[in-house]
């Protein structure tokens, strides 16, 4: 039941993100922010069915968890220089889509590091850019900014189709459960302290 109370969230954030706007595909090149988290482990899952090739980033504390689901291209979260390391792996093309929750600068420099005509879908609530900033500093890409629980509410049909996609895929183990730590309802402010960082 606590695996099943973690899923949705985080995998219909990530499905819709990645194959419904982007439509992710085999080769494409998908820099994850934040991998170590819900929503950057579901993306990492997703892009991974696709065959796309896994660029992510998170704070130096979690290299070695990402690094033990075999992620190659692991950047600093805390720094903007994995634009040029991307620009740099990517012989100066950049990635086809990026998967975004930073704020502030981190946009510009995810925006540096995304090819052109790339999709950048940001999931952040903080520090984002509109769309016609993003039109001003980079014409050339699709840029998508959604909060997932006001799409399913005006759309039932869309969550039928993703609740469905999901349950095939864990069904048929194309996906798994990301690991858990489970709180008890008495250690609710630890819970959302531990969630914060």
């Amino acid at each position: 039941m606590a695996e099943a109370a973690g899923l949705p969230t985080v995998f219909l954030t990530a499905l819709y993100g990645l194959e419904r706007v982007a439509k992710i595909g085999p080769g494409d090149k998908v820099l994850i922010h934040a991998a170590a988290g819900g929503v950057g482990q579901a993306a990492i899952q997703i892009a991974r069915r696709a065959g796309a090739m896994i660029f992510a980033t998170a704070s130096r504390g979690k290299w070695p968890f990402l690094r033990e689901q075999g992620i190659e291209h692991i950047f600093d979260s805390r720094s903007l220089d994995y634009r040029a390391a991307i620009l740099a792996t990517t012989e100066g093309q950049g990635v086809d889509i990026v998967l975004d929750s930073m704020a502030g600068e981190h946009v510009e420099a995810s925006l540096g590091a995304l090819a052109k005509g790339g999709c950048f879908i940001e999931l952040g609530k903080i520090g984002t850019w509109t769309k016609d900033e993003v039109s001003v500093a980079r014409p050339d890409v699709s840029y998508s900014i959604f909060d997932m629980g006001d799409l399913l509410a005006g759309d039932p049909d869309l969550y039928a189709s993703l609740r469905s996609d999901l349950c095939r895929a864990f069904e048929s183990r194309e996906f798994e459960a990301p690991r858990l730590r489970v709180f008890d309802l008495g250690q609710t402010r630890a819970a959302f302290r531990y969630l914060a960082a």
